[in-house]
């Protein structure tokens, strides 16, 4: 069943490869490029967004991020003026976009894959009630499944948990 925590949707839903994203984005301190492929490594020691937030709900993330990140800001804000804006504000701009794109990504996929149907599909063949407690045959299911396989969208991975419930 899909998982909606911010490190499971990571790792369900974006290109990742032993503990590392790869995003693409505008790189705006670099003149010559016009985007940049960035490499995201999810590192718990390394990123205290990551580490802070890879538990919460992905809805919460999104809620939690502007905090988090004005928080970034006003610690390093001495960093900033020590080192005249710019190694503190290249690395505040590079977590700010790799983790808001990262959150963004997901909640894009999840749209794009309708992953909160099949959430809705997965948890009435387990539990036999709907999202409103009412009972859920069996018989409305295997439709709803039946229904969820044969849309295009609904990707090799997902058809394989709904075969597997």
């Amino acid at each position: 069943m899909h998982e909606y925590t911010y490190q499971a949707m990571v790792y369900d839903i974006l290109p990742t490869k032993n503990e590392k994203v790869y995003l693409r984005y505008e790189n705006r301190y670099d003149r010559y490029y016009d985007d940049e492929k960035n490499t995201v490594i999810l590192n718990e020691s390394e990123d205290a967004i990551w580490d802070t937030n890879r538990h919460l709900h992905i809805g919460e993330v999104c809620t939690q991020l502007p905090k988090e990140m004005a928080r970034f800001k006003k610690e390093n804000r001495m960093a900033r003026m020590e080192d005249e804006r710019g190694q503190a504000e290249r690395e505040g701009q590079r977590v700010n976009i790799s983790t808001r794109q990262l959150s963004s990504e997901c909640l894009e996929k999840s749209n794009q894959y309708k992953l909160q149907d099949i959430a809705n599909l997965e948890q009435n063949l387990v539990c036999n009630f709907d999202e409103e407690h009412n009972q859920v045959s069996m018989r409305e299911c295997i439709k709803d499944l039946h229904h969820k396989l044969s849309i295009p969208t609904t990707g090799s991975e997902e058809r394989m948990r709904l075969l597997l419930l």
